[in-house]
C-alpha cells in the first residue's frame, strides 16, 4: 500500500501457492505458503481448503502431513532470524497474537459491513470499539459467528463439489474468492487494504462470468481502489468527507459480489455459466 504494507504481496504470495499446487509442486506450493504465513497470519484461513485439493489429486494422508509440516517449518524458520529469543515457537505466537489484537475497533476505514455503525468525521471513519454490545454480544463476536457460518457453509459445498465437479482448480477460486471477501465484510479490525486478499481470486474468474457478475465484480475494483484512496486523502491532509448514507452504498458491491459468488458454489451445474 501506499505507507509500505505488504498486503499485496501476501496476496502474490496466495496466488503463487495457489499455481504451484495445481501443477502438482506440493514441496514448493507449502513453501510459498509458509514463508506467506510469517508475514501474516491469513494463510491459515486457506490452508483447509488446500489440503482437502492434495486428498483429492493424491488420495494421500502422508503428502497431507508434509505439507502441513513444510508450511509450519517455513513459517517459523522465516521468524527465527528476528526472535532474538530462544523460544521461536512463542515468539512467532506472540507475533501473530499482537497483530490480531491491534487497532480494537469496528473498522479502520474499511468499507465493510461494519462501516455503518460509524460516520466520517473530518474523513475518517468514526472509530468504535468493536467491543460495543448487541444481543449481549461484541461486535468482534458477531462478525466471527457470521464468518464461521459463511465458511462452514463454503467449506461443506467444497467438499461436496470437488467429488463431482471437473474443474476443480475453479471451484476452489470461487470458494478462496468467498471467504476473503466474508472476512473483509464482517471481520472487525478490518483496514482497508485489507480486501486485497480477494481481489487476485476474483480477478481470475472475470474471462468467465457472466454479464451481470462483470458489473458487480468491476464495482467491488471501483469500491476498493476508492476505499485505498479515502484512506490516502487522510495522509494528504485533504480528507474525503463522506455521508453515512454514501458509507452505506459504498458496502453493497461487496456484499451482492458475496451473494453471486455463493450462488455459483451451490449451482448444481457446472459454476459460471453465462
Amino acid at each position: 500500500t501506499f505507507w509500505g504494507q505488504m498486503d499485496s504481496i501476501i496476496a502474490l504470495l496466495m496466488l503463487t501457492s495457489l499455481y504451484l499446487l495445481t501443477l502438482n509442486l506440493n514441496f514448493f506450493s507449502a513453501v510459498t505458503l509458509g514463508f506467506c504465513q510469517s508475514i501474516k497470519p491469513i494463510p491459515l484461513i486457506a490452508m483447509p481448503f488446500f489440503l482437502i485439493l492434495i486428498w483429492h489429486k493424491n488420495k494421500s494422508i502422508l503428502q497431507i502431513l508434509f505439507f502441513i509440516a513444510l508450511f509450519g517449518v517455513t513459517a517459523l524458520a522465516s521468524f527465527y532470524p528476528f526472535s532474538f529469543q530462544d523460544n521461536i515457537v512463542n515468539f512467532f505466537m506472540n507475533i501473530n497474537s499482537m497483530v490480531a489484537s491491534r487497532w480494537p475497533y469496528a473498522t479502520i476505514n474499511a468499507f465493510n459491513f461494519w462501516a455503518i455503525t460509524s460516520f466520517a468525521q473530518d474523513g475518517n471513519l468514526q472509530r468504535i470499539s468493536d467491543q460495543t454490545k448487541f444481543l449481549y454480544l461484541s461486535w468482534q463476536s458477531w462478525g466471527y459467528i457470521i464468518f464461521s457460518l459463511i465458511y462452514l457453509y463454503t467449506f461443506i459445498k467444497f467438499y461436496k463439489r470437488i467429488r463431482v465437479e471437473k474443474n476443480i482448480i475453479l471451484m476452489l477460486v470461487v470458494t478462496l474468492s468467498i471467504i476473503y471477501l466474508a472476512m473483509f465484510i464482517f471481520f472487525t479490525r478490518m483496514h482497508e487494504r485489507h480486501s486485497y486478499y480477494m481481489l487476485p481470486f476474483i480477478s481470475l474468474l472475470l474471462p468467465i462470468v457472466s454479464k451481470r457478475g462483470l458489473i458487480i465484480f468491476f464495482s467491488v475494483f471501483f469500491i476498493s481502489t476508492f476505499n485505498v484512496y479515502f484512506a490516502m486523502s487522510l495522509i494528504a491532509n485533504n480528507p474525503i468527507i463522506l455521508k453515512s448514507w454514501q458509507i452505506s452504498i459504498l458496502i453493497i458491491p461487496n456484499i451482492l459480489a458475496l451473494l453471486y459468488l455463493g450462488d455459483t458454489i451451490n449451482k448444481a451445474k457446472s459454476p459460471l455459466n453465462k
